[in-house]
This record gives C-alpha cells, sequence and structure tokens, in this order.
C-alpha cells in the first residue's frame, strides 16, 4: 500500500495475527518437547519501516522493527535498527526458545515394569539479547559499543545415587540400583560489554576491542 508519512518518515508495514487451537492426546509431555505449539493468540509476524524523507529528521535516516511468534511461540524474535548515515548504527535484537525434555518415565516395558528412560527431564526458557551502537566520530574514526545478556530459567530433574567412594560392591549395588530423584530450579545469566576503535588511514585499517 501507500507509504504513511509520520514523524518525518515515509512508514509502510505489514502484521500476521492469528489464533491456534489445539488438541493433543497421549502423552502431552512429549508434544511439548516435539511442537511445543499450544492454543492461543499469536502475533505471527510484524514488521515496520522508515525512511526519513529530504531534510525532515534530523536524528535518523531509515528504522526497521521486526517481530515474529510472540504471545507464547517456542522460538520468539524481535530486532529493531536505527541508521544515521556517517554519525551511528543502531542494532537492537531478542530471541528467545523454550526447551522441554520429558520421555514416559512410567512406560512400561514387555516384562510389565518400568525402567525404559532415564528420569531426567528438563524445561527452561533461553533468552538471549544484545545492544550494538556503532558511532562515526569522522569519516577515518568510528567507536562501538556492544552489551550482551544471556539466560537461562526454569527447572530440571535428575537422579543421584546413595553410592560413594570406596563403598563396597554391595552397597554400590544397592544404590545404582535405586537412585532418588531431584528437583533443581535454575537460573542462570551471562552478561558481556565491550567496547572498540576503528580507524582508517591511507588504506591501513586499525581495530581494537576490549570487553
Amino acid at each position: 500500500g501507500k507509504p504513511i508519512v509520520l514523524g518525518g518518515f515515509e512508514n509502510t508495514g505489514s502484521v500476521t495475527t492469528g489464533y491456534r487451537f489445539t488438541d493433543v492426546t497421549g502423552y502431552a509431555p512429549k508434544y511439548q518437547q516435539l511442537f511445543d505449539l499450544n492454543s492461543g493468540f499469536r502475533l505471527l509476524d510484524f514488521d515496520l519501516f522508515g525512511k526519513a524523507q529530504a531534510g525532515e529528521n534530523r536524528f535518523a535516516d531509515s528504522y526497521s522493527l521486526t517481530l515474529s511468534g510472540l504471545g507464547g511461540d517456542p522460538f520468539a524474535s524481535a530486532q529493531l535498527t536505527v541508521r544515521k548515515s556517517n554519525l551511528y548504527d543502531l542494532r537492537v535484537n531478542f530471541r528467545q526458545s523454550y526447551y522441554y525434555w520429558n520421555q514416559n518415565d512410567a512406560a512400561a516395558l514387555p516384562n510389565g515394569l518400568d525402567g525404559l528412560t532415564n528420569n531426567h527431564n528438563w524445561a527452561t526458557v533461553r533468552k538471549m539479547g544484545s545492544i550494538k551502537l556503532l558511532v562515526h566520530a569522522t569519516n577515518n574514526l568510528r567507536f562501538s559499543f556492544e552489551a550482551y545478556r544471556n539466560t537461562r530459567d526454569g527447572v530440571t530433574e535428575t537422579t543421584r545415587s546413595l553410592d560413594y567412594f570406596g563403598s563396597s560392591s554391595t552397597w554400590g549395588s544397592f544404590a545404582r540400583a535405586n537412585p532418588y530423584l531431584i528437583v533443581a530450579p535454575l537460573s542462570e545469566a551471562t552478561d558481556r560489554v565491550t567496547g572498540g576503535i576503528d580507524y582508517t588511514r591511507s588504506g591501513w585499517a586499525f581495530h581494537y576491542r576490549i570487553g
């Protein structure tokens, strides 16, 4: 369609939404592990782009915003870029992913007993975000700043044995045959910040990064 002029930009975009109906029979955690596509309203895709009209915006020449999978889908993402020619370039990124692992620990073997799986389960969400800014001080000198954050949260289930170093073979066999379940909450975060300088002169390029 025709661009919409707003704030000194010619703006264009599109949006796709939907509602998913899900009916799962059988072992539901296995469906979560394989697909994780649940019922509910979703923002499937969103795209918005803007280009500044000549002389209309002194802060930016162009921008773009893209979103996908928001509202509960397993792989959501977002990206924002803003640029000003010969001045700066800003990029913001975000990604999120859900990870499930849950076998049917109660599944019976041909002898009628369970024990087919290892009783290890995970239900975690990982989020990754970054901000990158490149500043053009002059035609030859540029400064860069970057920040990253990576987190993982959720819960894990695993098994432990009462076995210990130097235990007798009789006790060790008993302990390994009777493990106990541990439910452990998970909360991890990693941050990284870097800065850099780039300088070009007479066909030579110098780069330095510190983080």
